[in-house]
């Protein structure tokens, strides 16, 4: 509580001033005064910061305040602001970081004192309420994305300088090589799912071209299957007598081409008949 009456008094005319406090009367505003520690700077300080436990709420007299989230400054407060009063009565942290923005007078009121206070003076709940409903949680607009970043990558040293050699070679910049390989691979990653989605296969599509990681993809697909399928199944049975048919052919046309003999013919026809039993 304050102990100089005049101060007490100064501070309560001040108030007075203000439209926020239009509907206190005179023994109000001295209450409200009484209960508040007035303090004055001469340079900027911040008067709550972002994130932190709400322990009290401040009226500015004199000077502006601004209000910060992150490091882009949302609004300017003026002369008769309440500040810091919505966190505090919800009991949250705070939302935005509020400094004054060159010399200035404030009121501070403590937790304990705005209940006491918010209870003996029905015009400062209803003073709150308005105010906490003009300082709306305002979201900075986003920051616009800028043309170019850099990669945070960890790559084996041999393929970086591999990379470098191979850009030297087709006489291009290493950041251009780079570009160029992610523009790619992004088109191929594309083509690939655009071929996955529909069912397609490089020859149901007249000028489409497979990319070549889904070529690569249905190549394994295909040796995995044919690597779990059983042996001595029909189909492998077929597969070996036209082998054996195609090198019986081949030999013959040996034979054809040297001139034929009857120890050659009577072995051709043995194994023949040999291949059909």
């Amino acid at each position: 509580m304050k102990s100089d009456a005049q101060e007490l008094g100064n501070d309560a005319r001040r108030l007075r001033e203000f439209t926020a406090f239009d509907k206190f009367s005179d023994k109000e505003l001295e209450r409200l005064a009484g209960a508040a520690h007035h303090t004055s700077r001469s340079v900027p300080w911040p008067l709550i910061r972002e994130q932190t436990p709400s322990d009290a709420c401040y009226i500015l007299l004199s000077g502006e305040a601004g209000v910060y989230v992150g490091e882009d400054r949302i609004a300017v407060l003026g002369p008769g602001e309440v500040i810091g009063e919505s966190a505090l009565r919800r009991g949250k942290l705070r939302s935005a970081t509020v400094t004054t923005m060159g010399p200035a007078e404030v009121l501070r009121i403590e937790r304990d004192d705005l209940a006491q206070l918010l209870d003996e003076i029905p015009a400062l709940r209803e003073t709150m309420d308005a105010t906490a409903a003009q300082h709306v949680p305002v979201t900075p607009p986003p920051k616009p994305k800028p043309a170019r970043s850099k990669l945070n990558a960890s790559v084996p040293t041999e393929l970086a300088e591999r990379f470098e050699q191979a850009a030297d070679t087709a006489g291009v910049g290493v950041a251009g090589a780079l570009e160029d390989a992610l523009s790619n691979g992004s088109n191929e990653t594309a083509n690939s799912r655009r071929a996955t989605a529909g069912g397609l296969r490089g020859s149901h599509r007249p000028g489409w071209a497979m990319p070549r990681r889904t070529q690569w993809v249905a190549t394994r697909r295909q040796r995995s299957c044919s690597s779990r399928r059983p042996t001595g199944s029909s189909w492998q049975t077929q597969r070996d007598r036209r082998q054996a048919a195609q090198r019986i052919g081949r030999r013959r046309a040996r034979i054809r081409s040297r001139g034929c003999t009857g120890r050659w013919r009577d072995h051709d026809r043995w194994q023949s008949h040999s291949q059909r039993g």
